[in-house]
Protein backbone atom coordinates (compact mmCIF):
# COMPACT_ATOMS: atom_id res chain seq x y z
CA UNK A 1 0.00 0.00 0.00
CA UNK A 2 1.36 3.35 -0.50
CA UNK A 3 -0.15 7.12 -0.01
CA UNK A 4 1.35 8.14 -3.26
CA UNK A 5 -1.70 9.18 -5.11
CA UNK A 6 -3.48 10.39 -2.24
CA UNK A 7 -3.12 14.12 -4.12
CA UNK A 8 -5.35 12.74 -7.36
CA UNK A 9 -7.40 11.06 -4.86
CA UNK A 10 -8.05 14.39 -3.34
CA UNK A 11 -8.59 16.21 -6.04
CA UNK A 12 -10.86 13.89 -7.54
CA UNK A 13 -12.71 14.86 -4.33
CA UNK A 14 -12.79 18.10 -4.18
CA UNK A 15 -13.92 18.26 -7.98
CA UNK A 16 -17.34 16.32 -6.98
CA UNK A 17 -17.93 18.48 -3.89
CA UNK A 18 -17.93 21.48 -6.36
CA UNK A 19 -20.29 19.42 -8.75
CA UNK A 20 -22.87 18.84 -5.96
CA UNK A 21 -25.48 20.24 -5.55
CA UNK A 22 -26.23 22.46 -2.22
CA UNK A 23 -28.76 19.77 -0.75
CA UNK A 24 -26.73 16.78 -1.06
CA UNK A 25 -23.65 18.57 0.65
CA UNK A 26 -24.35 18.58 4.46
CA UNK A 27 -25.94 14.80 4.18
CA UNK A 28 -22.74 13.88 2.78
CA UNK A 29 -21.01 15.53 5.35
CA UNK A 30 -22.57 13.88 7.66
CA UNK A 31 -21.80 10.68 6.15
CA UNK A 32 -17.73 11.50 6.06
CA UNK A 33 -18.38 12.23 9.98
CA UNK A 34 -19.65 9.42 11.15
CA UNK A 35 -17.43 7.56 9.17
CA UNK A 36 -14.22 9.01 10.65
CA UNK A 37 -15.88 8.98 13.92
CA UNK A 38 -15.95 5.58 13.61
CA UNK A 39 -12.48 4.79 12.71
CA UNK A 40 -11.13 7.15 15.03
CA UNK A 41 -12.86 5.30 17.85
CA UNK A 42 -11.61 1.78 16.29
CA UNK A 43 -7.84 3.82 16.53
CA UNK A 44 -8.40 4.70 20.62
CA UNK A 45 -9.73 1.39 21.03
CA UNK A 46 -7.07 -0.15 19.16
CA UNK A 47 -4.21 1.69 21.20
CA UNK A 48 -5.84 0.64 24.54
CA UNK A 49 -5.22 -2.79 23.56
CA UNK A 50 -1.54 -1.89 21.96
CA UNK A 51 -2.45 -2.56 18.58
CA UNK A 52 -3.04 -6.96 19.30
CA UNK A 53 -5.59 -6.96 16.00
CA UNK A 54 -2.27 -6.06 14.01
CA UNK A 55 0.29 -7.98 15.95
CA UNK A 56 -0.01 -10.44 12.76
CA UNK A 57 2.13 -7.54 10.66
CA UNK A 58 4.98 -7.96 13.08
CA UNK A 59 7.69 -5.02 12.59
CA UNK A 60 5.30 -3.43 10.53
CA UNK A 61 2.70 -2.64 12.88
CA UNK A 62 3.98 0.89 13.36
CA UNK A 63 4.23 1.42 10.03
CA UNK A 64 0.38 0.39 9.27
CA UNK A 65 -0.54 2.49 12.30
CA UNK A 66 1.03 5.63 10.85
CA UNK A 67 -0.66 4.56 7.10
CA UNK A 68 -4.20 4.72 8.72
CA UNK A 69 -3.55 7.95 10.46
CA UNK A 70 -1.86 9.44 7.16
CA UNK A 71 -4.92 8.29 5.42
CA UNK A 72 -7.27 9.71 8.18
CA UNK A 73 -5.80 12.77 8.03
CA UNK A 74 -5.54 13.18 4.82
CA UNK A 75 -9.69 13.29 4.53
CA UNK A 76 -10.22 15.61 7.34
CA UNK A 77 -8.33 18.47 5.51
CA UNK A 78 -9.69 17.40 2.43
CA UNK A 79 -13.31 18.15 3.96
CA UNK A 80 -12.90 21.56 4.53
CA UNK A 81 -13.37 21.86 0.55
CA UNK A 82 -16.75 21.76 2.06
CA UNK A 83 -19.01 25.54 2.21
CA UNK A 84 -18.00 27.13 5.62
CA UNK A 85 -21.72 27.41 6.50
CA UNK A 86 -21.94 23.64 6.79
CA UNK A 87 -20.72 21.98 10.54
CA UNK A 88 -17.55 20.44 11.01
CA UNK A 89 -16.05 18.46 13.28
CA UNK A 90 -12.25 17.99 13.53
CA UNK A 91 -10.17 14.45 14.88
CA UNK A 92 -6.99 14.43 15.95
CA UNK A 93 -4.54 11.38 15.33
CA UNK A 94 -1.41 12.37 17.25
CA UNK A 95 -2.86 9.59 20.12
CA UNK A 96 -1.02 7.44 17.80
CA UNK A 97 2.79 8.62 19.49
CA UNK A 98 1.43 6.87 22.75
CA UNK A 99 4.49 5.10 24.68
CA UNK A 100 6.70 2.74 23.00
CA UNK A 101 6.03 4.48 19.96
CA UNK A 102 6.18 8.34 20.94
CA UNK A 103 9.80 6.98 22.62
CA UNK A 104 11.29 5.44 19.77
CA UNK A 105 10.01 8.24 17.61
CA UNK A 106 11.87 10.84 19.84
CA UNK A 107 15.02 8.85 20.19
CA UNK A 108 15.50 7.96 16.11
CA UNK A 109 14.83 12.15 15.68
CA UNK A 110 17.97 13.08 18.21
CA UNK A 111 19.96 10.39 17.30
CA UNK A 112 19.39 11.75 13.18
CA UNK A 113 20.64 15.02 14.80
CA UNK A 114 16.72 17.41 15.38
CA UNK A 115 17.23 19.27 18.81
CA UNK A 116 15.53 17.11 21.73
CA UNK A 117 13.29 20.67 22.00
CA UNK A 118 12.40 20.68 18.73
CA UNK A 119 11.53 17.30 18.84
CA UNK A 120 9.13 17.93 21.68
CA UNK A 121 7.77 20.83 20.04
CA UNK A 122 6.82 18.37 16.76
CA UNK A 123 5.62 15.54 18.32
CA UNK A 124 3.93 17.86 20.85
CA UNK A 125 1.81 20.13 18.50
CA UNK A 126 1.51 19.16 14.90
CA UNK A 127 0.02 16.23 12.89
CA UNK A 128 1.03 12.78 12.07
CA UNK A 129 1.80 13.75 8.76
CA UNK A 130 3.64 16.95 9.30
CA UNK A 131 5.80 14.70 11.90
CA UNK A 132 6.34 12.44 9.14
CA UNK A 133 7.44 14.53 6.78
CA UNK A 134 9.64 16.50 9.24
CA UNK A 135 11.74 12.82 10.03
CA UNK A 136 11.66 12.20 6.09
CA UNK A 137 13.65 15.63 5.60
CA UNK A 138 15.42 15.58 8.80
CA UNK A 139 16.97 18.52 10.37
CA UNK A 140 19.34 21.50 9.15
CA UNK A 141 22.49 19.78 8.35
CA UNK A 142 24.87 22.87 10.63
CA UNK A 143 27.80 22.23 13.20
CA UNK A 144 25.28 22.53 16.26
CA UNK A 145 25.79 19.99 18.96
CA UNK A 146 22.77 19.50 20.51
CA UNK A 147 24.23 17.26 23.23
CA UNK A 148 23.50 19.09 26.34
CA UNK A 149 20.44 20.28 24.94
CA UNK A 150 16.65 19.71 26.72
CA UNK A 151 13.42 19.09 26.02
CA UNK A 152 12.37 22.82 26.97
CA UNK A 153 15.30 24.58 25.25
CA UNK A 154 18.27 24.55 23.12
CA UNK A 155 21.72 24.82 24.44
CA UNK A 156 23.45 26.47 21.95
CA UNK A 157 20.66 29.66 22.52
CA UNK A 158 21.51 30.19 25.85
CA UNK A 159 23.67 33.35 26.15
CA UNK A 160 25.70 34.51 28.64
CA UNK A 161 26.54 37.97 28.26
CA UNK A 162 29.31 38.38 30.46
CA UNK A 163 32.00 36.02 27.76
CA UNK A 164 29.57 36.89 24.81
CA UNK A 165 31.53 38.28 22.16
CA UNK A 166 30.40 39.40 18.76
CA UNK A 167 31.28 37.18 15.30
CA UNK A 168 32.54 38.02 12.67
CA UNK A 169 30.83 36.87 9.07
CA UNK A 170 32.76 33.60 7.50
CA UNK A 171 34.25 35.23 4.80
CA UNK A 172 36.36 37.48 6.95
CA UNK A 173 39.86 36.12 7.99
CA UNK A 174 40.29 39.09 10.52
CA UNK A 175 41.04 36.35 12.90
CA UNK A 176 43.78 34.62 11.08
CA UNK A 177 45.34 38.35 10.13
CA UNK A 178 47.77 40.18 11.93
CA UNK A 179 46.38 42.78 14.43
CA UNK A 180 47.32 45.68 11.94
CA UNK A 181 45.08 44.42 9.44
CA UNK A 182 42.10 42.66 11.32
CA UNK A 183 38.64 44.13 10.97
CA UNK A 184 37.16 45.91 13.46
CA UNK A 185 34.54 47.09 15.70
CA UNK A 186 32.69 49.82 14.36
CA UNK A 187 30.00 52.10 16.48
CA UNK A 188 27.84 54.95 16.09
CA UNK A 189 28.24 58.12 18.72
CA UNK A 190 27.18 57.28 21.84
CA UNK A 191 26.35 60.82 22.88
CA UNK A 192 23.97 60.85 19.29
CA UNK A 193 21.95 57.69 20.31
CA UNK A 194 21.23 58.34 23.49
CA UNK A 195 20.02 61.66 22.86
CA UNK A 196 17.28 60.76 19.84
CA UNK A 197 16.32 58.03 22.55
CA UNK A 198 15.57 60.34 25.63
CA UNK A 199 14.49 63.14 23.36
CA UNK A 200 11.31 60.18 22.57
CA UNK A 201 12.44 59.33 18.97
CA UNK A 202 14.10 56.41 17.66
CA UNK A 203 17.98 56.24 16.19
CA UNK A 204 18.91 54.44 12.86
CA UNK A 205 22.07 54.17 11.22
CA UNK A 206 23.79 54.33 7.73
CA UNK A 207 27.16 52.84 6.96
CA UNK A 208 29.64 54.76 4.88
CA UNK A 209 30.65 52.88 2.10
CA UNK A 210 34.23 53.56 2.66
CA UNK A 211 36.38 51.92 5.01
CA UNK A 212 39.12 53.54 7.80
CA UNK A 213 41.92 51.37 9.51
CA UNK A 214 39.41 48.52 9.24
CA UNK A 215 36.16 50.82 11.19
CA UNK A 216 33.49 52.07 9.03
CA UNK A 217 32.16 55.66 9.69
CA UNK A 218 28.18 54.75 10.97
CA UNK A 219 26.00 57.61 10.69
CA UNK A 220 22.96 58.14 13.41
CA UNK A 221 19.84 59.72 12.40
CA UNK A 222 16.50 60.40 13.60
CA UNK A 223 13.60 57.28 11.96
CA UNK A 224 11.37 60.27 11.10
CA UNK A 225 13.80 61.80 8.90
CA UNK A 226 14.64 58.45 6.66
CA UNK A 227 12.69 55.31 5.66
CA UNK A 228 14.45 52.24 7.53
CA UNK A 229 14.55 48.67 8.15
CA UNK A 230 14.22 46.63 11.44
CA UNK A 231 16.70 43.94 11.96
CA UNK A 232 15.62 40.67 13.64
CA UNK A 233 18.16 37.94 14.77
CA UNK A 234 18.88 36.48 17.92
CA UNK A 235 22.19 36.96 19.84
CA UNK A 236 23.47 33.10 19.40
CA UNK A 237 24.14 34.11 15.93
CA UNK A 238 27.02 36.56 16.41
CA UNK A 239 24.66 39.84 16.18
CA UNK A 240 24.57 41.28 19.76
CA UNK A 241 25.65 43.60 21.33
CA UNK A 242 25.16 47.24 22.66
CA UNK A 243 26.08 51.24 21.14
CA UNK A 244 29.38 51.70 23.56
CA UNK A 245 30.62 47.86 21.66
CA UNK A 246 29.53 48.56 18.59
CA UNK A 247 29.65 45.16 16.07
CA UNK A 248 32.79 44.05 13.57
CA UNK A 249 32.55 45.72 10.61
CA UNK A 250 32.44 43.61 8.20
CA UNK A 251 28.65 42.46 9.76
CA UNK A 252 27.65 46.46 9.19
CA UNK A 253 28.95 46.07 5.31
CA UNK A 254 26.51 42.62 5.13
CA UNK A 255 23.57 44.33 7.02
CA UNK A 256 23.47 47.29 4.62
CA UNK A 257 24.22 45.39 2.08
CA UNK A 258 20.74 42.86 2.41
CA UNK A 259 18.84 46.57 3.28
CA UNK A 260 19.97 47.92 0.19
CA UNK A 261 18.53 44.69 -1.59
CA UNK A 262 15.09 45.38 -0.09
CA UNK A 263 15.06 49.19 0.27
CA UNK A 264 18.06 50.92 -1.48
CA UNK A 265 18.61 54.12 0.22
CA UNK A 266 16.88 53.07 3.77
CA UNK A 267 18.66 52.98 6.72
CA UNK A 268 18.53 50.35 9.49
CA UNK A 269 18.30 49.80 13.39
CA UNK A 270 19.73 46.83 14.91
CA UNK A 271 19.76 46.43 18.91
CA UNK A 272 23.53 45.67 18.66
CA UNK A 273 24.35 49.36 17.71
CA UNK A 274 20.95 51.36 18.49
CA UNK A 275 20.37 49.88 22.12
CA UNK A 276 22.79 51.08 24.75
CA UNK A 277 23.91 49.73 27.64
CA UNK A 278 23.32 53.28 29.72
CA UNK A 279 20.67 51.99 31.94
CA UNK A 280 18.72 55.00 31.81
CA UNK A 281 18.42 55.21 27.73
CA UNK A 282 18.38 51.37 27.79
CA UNK A 283 15.06 51.25 29.54
CA UNK A 284 13.86 53.99 27.34
CA UNK A 285 15.17 52.41 24.47
CA UNK A 286 13.41 48.79 25.89
CA UNK A 287 10.14 50.52 25.89
CA UNK A 288 9.97 51.85 22.70
CA UNK A 289 10.88 48.42 21.07
CA UNK A 290 7.49 48.11 19.98
CA UNK A 291 7.32 51.52 18.50
CA UNK A 292 10.50 50.68 16.35
CA UNK A 293 9.41 47.38 14.93
CA UNK A 294 6.06 48.40 14.36
CA UNK A 295 7.08 51.79 12.22
CA UNK A 296 9.91 50.36 10.36
CA UNK A 297 8.78 50.14 6.70
CA UNK A 298 10.12 46.47 6.99
CA UNK A 299 11.55 43.70 9.39
CA UNK A 300 14.43 41.96 8.07
CA UNK A 301 14.97 38.48 9.63
CA UNK A 302 18.66 36.85 10.38
CA UNK A 303 19.12 33.25 11.51
CA UNK A 304 21.90 31.33 10.80
CA UNK A 305 20.19 27.39 10.12
CA UNK A 306 17.83 29.80 7.68
CA UNK A 307 20.89 31.26 5.77
CA UNK A 308 21.62 27.23 4.83
CA UNK A 309 18.28 27.09 3.01
CA UNK A 310 17.68 28.07 -0.98
CA UNK A 311 14.48 29.55 -1.43
CA UNK A 312 14.75 27.26 -4.38
CA UNK A 313 13.63 24.73 -2.64
CA UNK A 314 10.19 23.62 -2.31
CA UNK A 315 7.77 25.30 -0.33
CA UNK A 316 7.36 22.37 2.33
CA UNK A 317 10.91 22.57 2.95
CA UNK A 318 11.27 26.25 3.20
CA UNK A 319 7.92 26.18 5.71
CA UNK A 320 9.66 23.43 7.80
CA UNK A 321 13.51 25.41 8.10
CA UNK A 322 11.30 28.09 8.81
CA UNK A 323 9.30 26.75 11.38
CA UNK A 324 12.34 24.58 13.25
CA UNK A 325 14.64 28.01 12.97
CA UNK A 326 16.47 29.10 16.12
CA UNK A 327 14.93 32.14 15.70
CA UNK A 328 11.11 30.93 16.09
CA UNK A 329 12.42 29.83 19.69
CA UNK A 330 13.24 33.02 20.76
CA UNK A 331 11.14 35.43 23.05
CA UNK A 332 11.76 38.67 21.65
CA UNK A 333 11.02 37.52 17.66
CA UNK A 334 7.60 37.30 18.54
CA UNK A 335 6.79 40.93 18.90
CA UNK A 336 9.42 41.54 16.31
CA UNK A 337 7.58 39.78 13.78
CA UNK A 338 4.04 40.29 14.57
CA UNK A 339 4.37 43.93 14.39
CA UNK A 340 6.30 43.80 10.93
CA UNK A 341 4.16 45.80 8.03
CA UNK A 342 6.80 43.24 5.80
CA UNK A 343 8.35 40.53 7.36
CA UNK A 344 11.47 39.16 5.02
CA UNK A 345 13.18 35.70 6.00
CA UNK A 346 17.05 35.80 4.67
CA UNK A 347 17.95 32.29 2.99
CA UNK A 348 20.93 31.59 1.79
CA UNK A 349 20.30 33.53 -1.64
CA UNK A 350 17.66 35.42 -0.95
CA UNK A 351 15.42 37.50 0.75
CA UNK A 352 12.09 36.19 1.06
CA UNK A 353 8.62 38.08 1.92
CA UNK A 354 6.95 35.75 4.89
CA UNK A 355 3.20 35.98 3.29
CA UNK A 356 5.37 34.61 -0.01
CA UNK A 357 6.71 31.78 1.81
CA UNK A 358 2.84 30.05 3.59
CA UNK A 359 1.03 27.78 1.48
CA UNK A 360 -2.23 28.77 -0.70
CA UNK A 361 -5.44 27.29 1.07
CA UNK A 362 -5.56 24.95 -2.06
CA UNK A 363 -2.38 23.36 -1.92
CA UNK A 364 -2.78 22.58 1.71
CA UNK A 365 -6.21 20.35 1.21
CA UNK A 366 -4.06 18.04 -0.94
CA UNK A 367 -0.96 18.29 0.73
CA UNK A 368 -2.08 18.02 5.13
CA UNK A 369 1.23 18.09 6.29
CA UNK A 370 1.36 21.60 5.22
CA UNK A 371 -1.25 22.59 7.32
CA UNK A 372 0.23 22.22 11.07
CA UNK A 373 3.93 23.78 9.41
CA UNK A 374 2.15 26.63 8.33
CA UNK A 375 -0.35 27.49 11.21
CA UNK A 376 2.63 29.11 13.28
CA UNK A 377 3.93 30.99 10.45
CA UNK A 378 0.18 32.52 9.91
CA UNK A 379 -0.30 33.23 13.17
CA UNK A 380 2.77 35.93 12.90
CA UNK A 381 0.61 37.21 9.83
CA UNK A 382 -2.80 37.80 11.71
CA UNK A 383 -2.02 41.27 13.22
CA UNK A 384 -0.67 42.61 10.07
CA UNK A 385 -3.32 40.99 7.41
CA UNK A 386 -6.29 40.20 9.37
CA UNK A 387 -6.07 43.00 12.52
CA UNK A 388 -6.80 39.68 15.17
CA UNK A 389 -4.52 38.69 17.88
CA UNK A 390 -5.36 37.10 21.14
CA UNK A 391 -4.17 36.22 23.94
CA UNK A 392 -4.21 32.84 22.80
CA UNK A 393 -2.05 33.62 20.31
CA UNK A 394 0.49 35.30 22.44
CA UNK A 395 0.07 32.15 24.43
CA UNK A 396 0.54 29.43 21.88
CA UNK A 397 2.95 31.34 20.48
CA UNK A 398 5.41 31.38 23.76
CA UNK A 399 4.59 27.95 24.99
CA UNK A 400 7.74 26.49 23.13
CA UNK A 401 9.95 29.83 23.08
CA UNK A 402 12.46 30.65 25.38
CA UNK A 403 15.13 33.71 26.93
CA UNK A 404 17.79 33.93 28.74
CA UNK A 405 16.45 37.04 30.55
CA UNK A 406 13.03 35.24 32.04
CA UNK A 407 11.80 38.80 33.69
CA UNK A 408 11.81 39.77 29.70
CA UNK A 409 8.62 38.41 29.01
CA UNK A 410 6.09 40.61 29.95
CA UNK A 411 7.93 43.26 28.70
CA UNK A 412 8.13 41.63 25.01
CA UNK A 413 4.59 40.49 24.77
CA UNK A 414 2.81 43.92 26.53
CA UNK A 415 2.37 45.54 23.13
CA UNK A 416 0.86 42.36 21.27
CA UNK A 417 -1.67 42.77 24.39
CA UNK A 418 -2.71 46.12 24.24
CA UNK A 419 -0.26 47.42 26.82
CA UNK A 420 2.71 49.20 27.18
CA UNK A 421 6.60 47.84 28.06
CA UNK A 422 7.20 51.38 29.15
CA UNK A 423 4.61 50.81 32.04
CA UNK A 424 6.22 47.44 33.23
CA UNK A 425 10.22 48.14 32.68
CA UNK A 426 10.53 49.64 36.54
CA UNK A 427 8.51 47.13 38.27
CA UNK A 428 10.11 44.22 40.09
CA UNK A 429 9.88 41.45 37.73
CA UNK A 430 7.37 39.68 39.85
CA UNK A 431 5.16 42.35 39.48
CA UNK A 432 5.33 42.71 35.86
CA UNK A 433 2.73 40.07 34.86
CA UNK A 434 0.39 41.21 37.72
CA UNK A 435 0.20 44.55 35.81
CA UNK A 436 0.08 42.78 32.65
CA UNK A 437 -3.26 40.87 33.55
CA UNK A 438 -4.59 43.79 34.76
CA UNK A 439 -4.08 46.25 31.53
CA UNK A 440 -5.35 42.80 29.78
CA UNK A 441 -8.43 42.30 31.92
CA UNK A 442 -10.24 39.64 29.72
CA UNK A 443 -9.12 36.38 29.15
CA UNK A 444 -10.61 32.84 27.49
CA UNK A 445 -12.63 30.95 30.45
CA UNK A 446 -10.29 28.25 29.33
CA UNK A 447 -7.05 29.97 31.25
CA UNK A 448 -8.34 28.02 34.53
CA UNK A 449 -7.50 24.72 33.03
CA UNK A 450 -4.04 25.48 31.63
CA UNK A 451 -1.04 23.26 33.53
CA UNK A 452 2.27 25.20 34.55
CA UNK A 453 2.89 27.44 37.23
CA UNK A 454 0.45 29.82 38.89
CA UNK A 455 0.34 33.14 40.17
CA UNK A 456 0.78 32.92 44.23
CA UNK A 457 -0.80 36.33 44.50
CA UNK A 458 -4.62 36.06 45.81
CA UNK A 459 -6.81 36.99 42.92
CA UNK A 460 -4.52 36.18 40.88
CA UNK A 461 -3.88 32.65 41.61
CA UNK A 462 -5.81 31.65 38.48
CA UNK A 463 -3.27 33.12 36.16
CA UNK A 464 -0.01 31.39 34.10
CA UNK A 465 3.13 32.81 35.75
CA UNK A 466 4.48 32.14 32.70
CA UNK A 467 3.69 31.32 29.15
CA UNK A 468 6.85 29.92 28.45
CA UNK A 469 6.94 25.95 29.04
CA UNK A 470 10.96 26.14 29.51
CA UNK A 471 10.15 28.56 32.46
CA UNK A 472 7.24 26.61 34.74
CA UNK A 473 4.35 27.33 31.60
CA UNK A 474 2.00 24.56 30.06
CA UNK A 475 4.25 22.21 27.66
CA UNK A 476 1.34 19.91 26.86
CA UNK A 477 -2.27 19.47 27.04
CA UNK A 478 -4.70 22.17 26.72
CA UNK A 479 -4.24 25.19 24.98
CA UNK A 480 -5.67 28.71 25.42
CA UNK A 481 -8.28 29.52 23.41
CA UNK A 482 -7.95 32.33 20.56
CA UNK A 483 -11.83 32.84 20.57
CA UNK A 484 -13.55 36.01 22.23
CA UNK A 485 -12.47 36.27 25.44
CA UNK A 486 -14.93 35.17 28.04
CA UNK A 487 -14.26 35.62 31.49
CA UNK A 488 -13.12 38.96 33.21
CA UNK A 489 -10.58 39.27 35.79
CA UNK A 490 -11.36 41.25 38.45
CA UNK A 491 -9.65 42.37 41.81
CA UNK A 492 -10.70 39.56 43.46
CA UNK A 493 -10.01 36.87 40.97
CA UNK A 494 -11.51 35.64 37.52
CA UNK A 495 -15.14 36.09 37.18
CA UNK A 496 -16.61 33.23 34.13
CA UNK A 497 -19.23 30.67 33.55
CA UNK A 498 -18.38 27.21 34.67
CA UNK A 499 -19.88 23.89 35.29
CA UNK A 500 -19.36 23.27 38.79
CA UNK A 501 -19.99 20.73 41.14
CA UNK A 502 -19.86 21.70 45.00
CA UNK A 503 -19.69 20.02 48.17
CA UNK A 504 -18.55 19.97 51.76
CA UNK A 505 -15.31 20.84 52.04
CA UNK A 506 -13.11 18.21 52.12
CA UNK A 507 -9.18 17.56 52.23
CA UNK A 508 -7.66 14.34 49.83
CA UNK A 509 -4.42 12.93 49.39
CA UNK A 510 -2.66 13.90 45.84
CA UNK A 511 -2.24 10.75 43.59
CA UNK A 512 -5.67 9.01 45.04
CA UNK A 513 -8.74 9.06 43.62
CA UNK A 514 -11.96 10.18 44.80
CA UNK A 515 -15.60 9.63 44.23
CA UNK A 516 -18.28 12.03 43.77
CA UNK A 517 -22.05 11.75 43.39
CA UNK A 518 -24.50 14.28 42.21
CA UNK A 519 -27.51 14.79 43.87
CA UNK A 520 -29.31 15.86 40.95
CA UNK A 521 -28.64 13.38 38.21
CA UNK A 522 -27.09 10.23 40.19
CA UNK A 523 -24.13 11.02 37.90
CA UNK A 524 -21.49 9.27 39.73
CA UNK A 525 -17.98 11.27 39.23
CA UNK A 526 -14.48 9.46 39.61
CA UNK A 527 -11.88 12.23 40.13
CA UNK A 528 -8.10 11.14 39.65
CA UNK A 529 -5.27 13.57 40.03
CA UNK A 530 -3.16 14.71 37.53
CA UNK A 531 0.39 15.60 39.84
CA UNK A 532 2.40 18.78 38.83
CA UNK A 533 4.55 18.38 41.70
CA UNK A 534 7.38 15.64 42.58
CA UNK A 535 6.43 15.66 46.22
CA UNK A 536 3.50 14.07 48.23
CA UNK A 537 0.29 16.66 49.51
CA UNK A 538 -3.34 17.20 50.15
CA UNK A 539 -5.28 19.73 48.89
CA UNK A 540 -8.28 20.87 50.06
CA UNK A 541 -11.23 21.90 48.43
CA UNK A 542 -15.64 22.03 48.08
CA UNK A 543 -16.42 22.58 44.05
CA UNK A 544 -14.46 21.08 40.94
CA UNK A 545 -14.99 23.56 37.73
CA UNK A 546 -15.32 22.39 34.18
CA UNK A 547 -16.12 23.94 31.07
CA UNK A 548 -19.25 21.98 30.61
CA UNK A 549 -21.49 18.92 31.63
CA UNK A 550 -19.10 16.04 31.10
CA UNK A 551 -21.83 13.39 29.08
CA UNK A 552 -21.74 9.88 30.32
CA UNK A 553 -19.02 7.88 29.37
CA UNK A 554 -16.35 10.54 29.23
CA UNK A 555 -13.69 12.45 30.70
CA UNK A 556 -12.71 15.94 31.29
CA UNK A 557 -10.13 18.30 33.17
CA UNK A 558 -11.45 19.80 35.57
CA UNK A 559 -10.23 21.69 38.72
CA UNK A 560 -10.76 21.67 42.37
CA UNK A 561 -11.41 24.94 43.91
CA UNK A 562 -11.92 26.98 47.62
CA UNK A 563 -15.29 29.35 47.42
CA UNK A 564 -14.58 32.06 49.29
CA UNK A 565 -16.91 32.77 52.28
CA UNK A 566 -20.03 34.35 51.33
CA UNK A 567 -20.24 33.02 47.86
CA UNK A 568 -23.36 31.43 47.54
CA UNK A 569 -24.18 27.59 46.21
CA UNK A 570 -26.08 26.76 43.21
CA UNK A 571 -27.31 23.56 44.05
CA UNK A 572 -24.95 20.73 43.98
CA UNK A 573 -24.38 21.44 40.52
CA UNK A 574 -25.38 23.44 37.98
CA UNK A 575 -23.66 26.67 35.94
CA UNK A 576 -22.42 29.04 38.02
CA UNK A 577 -22.60 32.38 37.08
CA UNK A 578 -19.39 33.62 39.04
CA UNK A 579 -16.95 32.08 41.31
CA UNK A 580 -15.11 33.55 43.78
CA UNK A 581 -11.48 31.30 44.64
CA UNK A 582 -10.30 31.51 47.41
CA UNK A 583 -7.12 29.17 46.22
CA UNK A 584 -6.88 26.64 43.30
CA UNK A 585 -5.90 23.28 44.51
CA UNK A 586 -4.73 21.80 41.48
CA UNK A 587 -5.84 20.20 37.51
CA UNK A 588 -7.68 16.87 37.84
CA UNK A 589 -8.99 14.52 35.84
CA UNK A 590 -12.80 13.75 36.31
CA UNK A 591 -14.60 10.56 34.50
CA UNK A 592 -18.38 10.78 34.59
CA UNK A 593 -20.07 6.88 34.62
Amino acid sequence: MTKERIPEIITAFIEQIKERQDEKLEPWLRRIHTSLSQAHSLMVNALKSQFAELRGLGEDVPSMVCFIALISEALVKAKMAFPPRLPQQGFSWSMIWAPPQRQVLVGEMITDGWCPSIVEYLVSTVSVSSLEYAFLQGPTKDSKDHGDCSTETCANYVVDEKTYNAKHVLSCQSEEASPRTSCQHSRPSLEEVKKFILGGEIPVITVAAGSHSGCVEVKVHSSSDVPYIAISHVWADGLGSTTETGLPTCQLHRLASLVSRIRPGAAFWTDGLCIPKADDARKKAIGMMARTYSEAAAVLMLDSGLQLCHSTQPPDVKVLRVLTAGWMRRLWTLQEAVLAKELYLVFADTPLLLENIIPRPSDMLLFPHLTDLASELFRLTKLSKYDSYAIGDVARSLRWRTTSRPSDETLAIASLLGSHASSLVDLKPEDRMIRLIQDIKEFPRNVLFLSGAKLQVPGFRWAMASFMASHGGSGRGLMLSTQTPDAIQTGRGLKSVYYALIFPRRTFEAGKGWKLKSQKTDDLYEVRDLPSRASSYTYTCDMLLLLERVPNGSASICVAALRCPGTPAVGTDGHVTEVIMAELSGKLSVCVG
